[in-house]
């Protein structure tokens, strides 16, 4: 409401509670966009064993917590795809195309702005 930019960083693994946020932003007047953020699975279990193993990382994730989110995940939907900029995070994420692909989206989102 003060006019600000706002990210929510959860994993949002369940459609309703996206869809609190998207409705929220749609009662706001404000741009919505999901950063979708996603790697083969083998590959998040190698970076928790090794975040795991250096033992400096803040998260509490574990291979247990990783296993509940895989199995109670709810896939984005066909319209929830039209919000979307797809991260594949197997690769190094070149900083400046995402950049790209958000001024893009934001540029066509026709959710009227507040300011």
């Amino acid at each position: 409401e003060a006019g600000f930019p706002v990210v929510v960083d959860a994993t949002f693994l369940r459609r309703k509670r996206r869809a609190a946020f998207r409705e929220l932003a749609q009662r706001l007047g404000v741009p919505f966009l999901i950063l979708h953020c996603h790697a083969p699975e083998p590959l998040l279990r190698r970076w928790i064993a090794q975040r795991q193993a250096q033992g400096t990382d803040a998260s509490d994730a574990d291979l247990t917590v990783l296993d509940h989110q895989l199995a109670t995940m709810e896939p984005l939907t066909a319209e929830e795809a039209g919000w979307t900029v797809d991260i594949d995070t197997e690769h190094p994420v070149d900083g400046e195309a995402l950049y790209r692909a958000v001024s893009a989206f934001m540029d066509r989102s026709h959710a009227p702005r507040r300011g």
